[in-house]
């Protein structure tokens, strides 16, 4: 399995992680844009997380590859988790 997919994953989150701090607005995969933290934000985001868990339980334990897409994993959920923390009591938004 080629590494592209998970360049790209990874880059894409980060990129969206670092806009976000100076942002409000998010570019979805389909190319609408939304609120930071809504609820389409969010199930991006999860799907994102679904395919980076099946990428990473697809692929041998001990190698590199495995272990990028944990740190992946790992930086989407805590982004994820910040995101419910932060809008605490707040509802989500309905983009």
């Amino acid at each position: 399995m080629s590494r592209d997919p998970l360049r790209q994953l990874i880059r894409k989150t980060l990129n969206e992680t670092i806009t976000s701090l100076g942002k409000r607005q998010i570019t979805l995969e389909s190319g609408d844009e939304v609120a930071y933290g809504c609820m389409r934000h969010l199930d991006e985001m999860n799907s994102t997380l679904d395919s980076l868990v099946h990428l990473r339980n697809n692929t041998p334990r001990r190698t590199s590859r495995r272990y990028s897409y944990s740190r992946a994993i790992g930086s989407l959920r805590e982004e994820i988790r910040n995101i419910k923390r932060k809008l605490g009591n707040q509802e989500l938004h309905l983009d």
